[in-house]
């Protein structure tokens, strides 16, 4: 019970004026306790009896006993805890010394920011008595009053060098730092405080955003584990019936094999009882004509002749064959071809992951499923592909070939600030707080789309505002850490942009660039017919007019990609298509 009263309500064995535990606890009568020392110490300086804490005036000094319960608690506590609960409630109280105390020190309760002197409970009470004193600031003293003085001078800490980022005395404000910005420490502590309101902002917005992240890999992997595991019991499944029908098979050959042995086996034995059963017969008939060339009496043997019948006797024809032809060579080679086929998806090429920057994907839209001849991607060197391109003549041609973008937020420059779905992008001076990644641009206020077109026919729109803006498409290996021509698009071999704004309109590709004598709108429509190598920009208003037309040969997906002014703006707009 002491213990818990101790760790909810510690001032309850606490001396309000000396602020240490209760040392011989006396009760006064409005109910407080306080050291006897203490209390009689404040009378004696007092100019009248009464509480330090509840301000109730006696008419007289009351008389004084120990508070028995209390000092019980005390002791007990003392006891139970093996320590001293001086010194356990005297690390969380200030430890300066009153600088008015001459006889016994008592602990500081306030500093008097004018006077610069610590103050313990019955001097605080002369101090406000003074009237010249009684507006002077008092505040909760330091915990370590070496902190709070200068080593140099002796002298309170009570201003702020701006410039060197320290506390200081008004000496050294005069001294060593005139020509710094020197303010007080209120204003200095509200400037910080701001500052750390801001950081803690923005360790707060990261912790969310790891919070987030972390909680979406969690399901990523959750997703990954269910759909591995999916997967492995289809697979499984997929095999084990393999495994049936070809057991089913191989039995059913088996029993064909049998059975067809079994009728050419029972041929032959028939055929076999039927030569032998003709061979005894011939046998017999060789030893009666064995035995009749024998006799000697030509009339006998005359005689015996006729009853022969050598020439009337009939013989059997053996000519049925066997079949030993089983013919099963064919099922042989479909066997052997099964194998092969199995052998090949045991050499299957999983995708692994790698360490390098991931790559956004390819888009999905629909495209021409190359054969793995034409799945090899053309040279530089290679002559323009003569596929026709349809021939566009209005907006409406273009809409069948919409597709829908989405800017990655992995290569979106610290300026950039990208909302509504990742659709919309603003460029402003404030730089945000974002970790690091390998596909940001971190010099050139540039981002990417997700989507990699490739092989196919795409059409996109864009709202633009502000000072300018760059539209254009590049290949994903362009350079993100430099500022030079290499990471901007349009100036490099890498892509392919147009510079628009209220006044201006250029074409750039390979740091060179074409002046448009023509007015760009704030809605700008940009057709990629891969297959044709060609790169068209419009201007879309109420009619649809053609800016510039690139002619190249592309090699590889092709990601559409933003460059900014400050405070300018853009967005993605969603066009009707039946692909979006």
């Amino acid at each position: 019970m002491a213990e818990a009263m101790h760790i909810s309500s510690p001032d309850l064995l606490t001396c309000s004026i000396c602020l240490e535990v209760l040392n011989e606890p006396v009760c006064i009568p409005c109910g407080h306790n306080y050291c006897m020392f203490c209390i009689n110490k404040y009378w004696e300086t007092a100019e009248r009896f009464s509480c330090p804490q509840c301000r109730e005036i006696f008419p007289s000094k009351p008389k004084l006993s120990k508070n028995i319960t209390v000092a019980n608690i005390v002791e007990e506590l003392k006891t139970s805890r093996h320590g001293n609960p001086t010194s356990q409630m005297g690390d969380e109280l200030p430890e300066a010394e009153c600088d008015l105390c001459t006889w016994k020190k008592l602990r500081a309760v306030k500093f008097c920011v004018s006077c610069k002197v610590y103050l313990c409970g019955p001097h605080i009470q002369n101090h406000k008595a003074d009237g010249a004193q009684r507006r002077h600031k008092l505040v909760r003293p330091s915990r370590n009053r070496q902190n709070t003085m200068c080593l140099k001078h002796q002298k309170r800490l009570d201003v702020f060098c701006l410039t060197d980022q320290i506390c200081v005395c008004q000496q050294c404000a005069t001294t060593e730092h005139k020509k710094h910005v020197i303010m007080d420490l209120e204003r200095a502590r509200a400037e910080k405080q701001i500052q750390l309101g801001i950081a803690l902002c923005q360790i707060r917005l990261e912790t969310q955003d790891l919070s987030m992240k972390l909680k979406k890999m969690q399901e990523n992997s959750d997703s990954v584990q269910f759909l591995a595991e999916r997967e492995m019991g289809k697979c499984k499944d997929s095999f084990k019936e393999l495994l049936e029908a070809t057991e089913k098979t191989q039995m059913k050959v088996m029993d064909q094999i049998k059975e067809q042995k079994n009728t050419n086996v029972w041929k032959a034995d028939r055929l076999m009882r039927q030569m032998k059963e003709e061979l005894e017969e011939v046998n017999k008939r060789e030893a009666k004509l064995t035995q009749l060339s024998e006799i000697h009496n030509h009339i006998q043997f005359l005689q015996s002749f006729p009853f022969l019948h050598i020439s009337s006797q009939e013989t059997k024809d053996f000519s049925i064959t066997i079949d030993d032809n089983f013919s099963f060579e064919n099922l042989r080679l479909e066997v052997s071809s099964m194998k092969e086929r199995v052998d090949e998806l045991s050499k299957w090429n999983f995708r692994r992951p790698t360490e390098k920057a991931p790559e956004a994907p390819i888009s999905n839209v629909p495209s021409p499923i190359p054969s793995p001849r034409d799945a090899l991607l053309p040279s530089p060197e290679a002559p323009i592909s003569n596929v026709p391109a349809p021939k566009l003549s209005s907006r409406d041609a273009l809409l069948p070939y919409a597709c829908s973008l989405t800017l990655n937020p992995n290569t979106a420059n610290k300026n950039l600030y990208l909302f509504k779905g990742n659709r919309e992008v603003t460029c402003i001076k404030m730089r945000r707080t974002v970790p690091a990644h390998p596909a940001r641009f971190d010099n050139v206020f540039q981002v990417l789309c997700s989507e990699g077109l490739f092989g196919s026919r795409f059409y996109w729109e864009v709202e633009r505002c502000g000072e300018g803006a760059v539209i254009g498409v590049t290949y994903f290996g362009i350079d993100r850490k430099g500022k030079d021509a290499s990471c901007i698009i349009g100036h490099n071999d890498k892509s392919w942009s147009l510079f628009c704004s209220d006044s201006s309109c250029a074409a750039y590709h390979n740091d060179q660039e074409v002046v448009l004598n023509v007015a760009s709108s704030h809605r700008i429509g940009v057709y990629l017919d891969w297959p044709a190598n060609c790169l068209s920009f419009y201007s879309i208003s109420q009619q649809t007019s053609l800016l510039h037309r690139f002619r190249t040969n592309f090699t590889g997906p092709l990601y559409p990609a933003f460059s900014l002014y400050p405070d300018s703006h853009v967005r993605i707009v969603q066009v009707d298509s039946p692909f979006c």
